[in-house]
């Protein structure tokens, strides 16, 4: 899973999942909105298919999502956090 950060507002789960494919299969891909209103917390996380896919996307010297700069770094699995899936940056 990688994290990605700087997303616009307007930036959606499918801007990711375009982005990350170039890179392999993509298994899930969540974009963090604010639960009171509805809109982007401007970061997200993409699950890819495989160690060596992530390994792919996070070797990428830059990533842009349209024209916008975003930052991508390795997300690790948080065990025990709240009733969901929680993730940080490694």
């Amino acid at each position: 899973t990688v994290f990605v950060g700087g997303l616009a507002p307007e930036h959606t789960q499918e801007h990711l999942r375009a982005h990350f494919e170039q890179f392999g299969p993509v298994k899930e891909v969540q974009v963090m909105t604010d639960r009171g209103t509805g809109k982007s917390k401007g970061y997200g996380f993409v699950t890819l298919d495989s160690p060596e896919t992530a390994a792919r996307a996070l070797a990428a010297p830059s990533h842009a999502i349209g024209d916008r700069p975003v930052e991508v770094k390795h997300a690790v699995r948080r065990s025990g956090v709240g009733a969901g899936v929680s993730y940080g940056v490694k």
